[in-house]
């Protein structure tokens, strides 16, 4: 007879899940991640903007679609700049009560929500499959796609690797060690979501064999025999491309947590994939509807921040005045005050960068905790069970060793090596001088012998 599914277990196990994914955001919004997920957004518009100066040209750009230019146009953008509608103009914010610039101000950021940070990541490799697009606009994909995933191979590597460590063993370990971490497997982090791409390309090199031969009229009778073969090498590719598709974000997590290569990686993420659909499903909501209540708060809590500052030095410039500071922010001064105004747009944009920032720190750090669920349902792994590297200090404890009596004492500092000079000479001083037993054994003997030569003085007398 079956057993009846544990029902205390099983709600257990929900707020476990909520309560680990929770956690997150408060991992999410330490400023060391926020530190690290800014370095890594304001990078990442670099390579896209290098590869948009290499393999496009104005004349490409005047003949394409409307959406290939708004992809390059929003691909360029740096994290603050970033708008819901690239072709649609900033709303003036003139006549707009502050709770209505405010809301404004977020709402044209909507681009930055985690949901669409994987869509940012995934848009260039799909790219690669569309046909027909042209060899330009193929490369550009191609290298953006690249740069992307390097640059996160270090900064969301090393995010991971600080998330998995204070989510899995309750440990803080610092940004410099996190980022040692990355650095050793940045090869493996680099690697892990390419190997599906290249088994794809092996698996395409038969059928683009194939392809060849059917330009004759005769090879398609050739083609048409062989044609089973390469629809199963089209399922080999359309089953790696899916995985890659929903699990490539653990693989991040998996590297950070195993200490492992990307083969691993490549294996579990694939197998927490397709082993509980429905529960990774059921996370990523989970994780989704946080992450999009918490996006909001930490937005308008920086524009809130912003438009507050200039409130206050509103009452002490007047409207005319911090009308025109406001003009020569957005760059409509010379001279002195458009100096200061640029000091005052640059603090305005870190600012900004660190709220957008905190999409990228929530989306890694939500995956560990994934990671760490579906790896507890499927192969019944504790939380606390994570790779440690011997090179980081987690804990910072004095060393303990035992005395001669064999009780455990700490040793504040470990003793210095002495000179081989002053050890040498400290051991033939110490041979050299006579112990304190050696010397009241020779008095002892001295006082007997006087004693001696006494009684036989006497004797003689006698």
């Amino acid at each position: 007879m079956p057993e009846e599914p544990d029902l205390a277990q099983s709600s257990s196990r929900d707020c476990c899940s909520w309560s680990l994914i929770s956690r997150s955001f408060r991992i999410s919004i330490a400023f060391p991640i926020l530190l690290l997920a800014s370095l890594g957004a304001v990078l990442t518009p670099l390579g896209w903007w290098l590869s948009a100066e290499i393999f496009v040209s104005d004349k490409m750009l005047a003949d394409v679609d409307d959406d290939f230019r708004a992809s390059v146009a929003r691909n360029k953008r740096l994290p603050s700049e970033m708008k819901a509608n690239d072709n649609q103009p900033k709303p003036e914010p003139k006549g707009e009560t502050p709770i209505e610039s405010i809301t404004t101000a977020v709402v044209t950021n909507v681009n930055s929500i985690p949901g669409l940070i994987y869509y940012r990541f995934v848009e260039p490799f799909r790219e690669l499959f569309n046909i027909e697009k042209g060899l330009s606009r193929f490369v550009y994909f191609l290298f953006g796609g690249l740069w992307t995933v390097l640059v996160w191979a270090l900064f969301g590597g090393a995010i991971t690797r600080i998330a998995i460590m204070q989510l899995g063993c309750d440990e803080r370990i610092s940004m410099r060690d996190g980022l040692k971490h990355a650095m050793r497997k940045i090869s493996s982090y680099f690697m892990s979501p390419l190997l599906p791409i290249i088994g794809v390309v092996f698996c395409a090199v038969p059928i683009v064999i194939l392809g060849l031969i059917m330009k004759a009229d005769f090879g398609v009778i050739i083609g048409s025999v062989f044609w089973v073969l390469a629809l199963l090498s089209g399922f080999v590719m359309a089953l790696l491309l899916l995985g890659l598709l929903f699990g490539w974000p653990l693989m991040w997590a998996t590297l950070s947590a195993e200490g492992t290569d990307s083969f691993d990686a490549l294996s579990r993420s694939y197998a927490y994939t397709f082993q509980r659909p429905l529960k990774y499903l059921f996370y990523v909501v989970m994780a989704a509807l946080l992450g999009a209540i918490t996006f909001w708060l930490v937005f308008y809590f920086s524009e809130t921040l912003i438009h507050l500052t200039y409130w206050g030095a509103h009452w002490g410039t007047g409207s005319e005045r911090m009308g025109e500071i406001k003009n020569a922010v957005d760059g409509k001064a010379d001279g002195v005050l458009h100096f200061g105004a640029s000091i005052i747009n640059i603090l305005e944009h870190i600012i900004r960068t660190l709220a957008a920032a905190f999409s990228y720190s929530f989306f890694w750090c939500a995956m560990c905790a994934i990671y760490l669920l579906l790896r507890r349902d499927v192969d019944q792994t504790e939380f606390d069970e994570i790779f440690v590297d011997d090179e980081e200090e987690r804990f910072g404890l004095p060393q303990v060793k035992p005395d001669a009596a064999g009780v455990p004492s700490v040793v504040d500092k470990p003793a210095e090596e002495k000179p081989e000079d002053e050890s040498q000479s400290e051991s033939t001083e110490a041979a050299e001088e006579p112990s304190e037993e050696e010397s009241e054994s020779s008095e002892s003997e001295d006082s007997d012998d006087s004693k001696e030569k006494e009684k036989d003085s006497s004797s003689d007398e006698g």
